[in-house]
This record gives structure tokens, C-alpha cells and sequence, in this order.
């Protein structure tokens, strides 16, 4: 993803005015671990979303992001405002990097620069070591003892889950229309494997907004 592109999602979290999908948990007050599906999917198909961390400076707005491409990569953009005030690698070494090695159990990260001067800078104030001209990586394990007062997640909202039951009645329409149009071509009748899954996947989906409703009065006594 683009600069550009990333600074249209931090503003996008900021105003929630635009196209992305974007579905954000703080971990702390400053950090928040989101997952994005950069355009409207009206139009457009990704079963898998992107996984950001967004960061806020010292007010309410988001002003830096780093895309998570797992650990052989990493994109981070700030805002032009906010740059060459340490504020990414800060929230990389306060929160980031500890979230990534406690809970997602990764062991190593490689960075990738665009500019050899941005890497001696950045890469070298996180203790990476030199891969190359625009590379470097550095182990995760010392961040496995770090300790990181995460905040826990937010109980769910009456809008959250008609927003989530809304999806689920989506998916059931669209795979119903599927499981029609298969038949009207003459396949997936009594019998066959394509009519059981088509049928097994609409009663899951039918299923599932009643077990959301019971795993959060389960986990937040909350019922919707």
C-alpha cells in the first residue's frame, strides 16, 4: 500500500468518513491494532483483510500507521507534521513489538527502507542490525518479558452486533442465491456434496448471530 493510500486510512479513522472497512481495538491509549479492508467491497474482493497498527501522537488523532506485512516486512508512515519526533518507534518499542511477540508469538522482524538515511535513523534507535543497503532485521525474544499494560478489549454494543448480524444476513443472501443458481444449471441436487456444504454453510451462517448473542452475555454478561 501507498503513503498515500495509508494516509487516507488515518484519516478515514480519524473522521470515519470513507470506503475502507476498518475495524480497530485499542491496546493501549496511544496504540490501536486494526484490521482493513482498503474499499468498499461492493465492488471490489478481499476475503483477507490488511492488519495495521495505528498511533496516536499526544491528542485524540491517529498521525502514523505501520502496515503489518508479518515478519519479513513492515511499511511505517507518519504524517508530515509529526515526523522526526521518535513517535513510531516509540510505540514500536513500548507496544508494538511486545503486542507482536507476547500475543501473535513472533520471534524476528525485518524492516525495509525507502532511503538509506530513514533506515540509519529508525532502524537504528530499535537496535536492528544491517541486512543490506535498505534492509535490516532484529530478534523479537527480549520482548517476550516486556511488560505492557495492554488495555482489554471493549465490551460489545447493540450497534456493533446489528452491524455484525447485517453482515451475516448479507453472506446468507449471497450464498443462497448461489446455491439457487447452481441448481438452476442442474447441479448440486439431492445427493451431492456442492448441495450439503451449500446447505451446512447457510444453516452456520443462519446460527451465528444467536451465538454471538450467547458468547457475550457468556464472556461481558451482556445480552443483545
Amino acid at each position: 500500500m501507498t503513503n498515500e493510500q495509508i494516509d487516507g486510512l488515518i484519516d478515514q479513522l480519524n473522521t470515519a468518513a470513507g470506503s475502507a472497512v476498518i475495524i480497530p481495538r485499542a491496546l493501549t491509549e496511544k496504540v490501536a491494532v486494526a484490521h482493513v479492508w482498503p474499499r468498499d467491497l461492493s465492488d471490489y474482493i478481499q476475503v483477507s483483510p490488511d492488519r495495521f497498527f495505528f498511533v496516536k501522537a499526544d491528542g485524540r488523532d491517529y498521525v502514523g500507521a505501520v502496515q503489518d506485512g508479518g515478519p519479513s516486512d513492515m511499511h511505517v508512515y507518519i504524517k508530515r507534521d509529526f515526523r522526526g519526533q521518535g513517535i513510531l518507534a516509540t510505540a514500536l518499542d513500548d507496544v508494538i513489538f511486545p503486542w507482536l511477540a507476547q500475543v501473535d508469538g513472533r520471534s524476528e522482524q525485518r524492516l525495509t527502507f525507502q532511503e538509506p538515511k530513514v533506515k540509519r535513523h529508525f532502524a537504528g534507535r530499535l537496535g536492528f542490525r544491517s541486512t543490506g543497503e535498505l534492509s535490516s532485521r532484529r530478534s523479537l525474544q527480549a520482548y517476550r518479558k516486556r511488560c505492557v499494560d495492554f488495555v482489554p478489549s471493549p465490551s460489545i454494543t447493540a450497534a456493533a452486533f446489528a452491524d455484525m448480524k447485517q453482515r451475516l444476513d448479507r453472506a446468507s443472501q449471497w450464498v443462497e442465491m448461489v446455491r439457487v443458481q447452481v441448481e438452476s444449471h442442474g447441479l448440486g441436487r439431492d445427493g451431492s456434496k456442492t448441495a450439503a456444504d451449500l446447505r451446512k454453510a447457510l444453516n452456520c451462517l443462519g446460527g451465528l448471530d444467536d451465538r454471538i448473542r450467547y458468547d457475550a452475555n457468556d464472556a461481558q454478561g451482556i445480552w443483545l
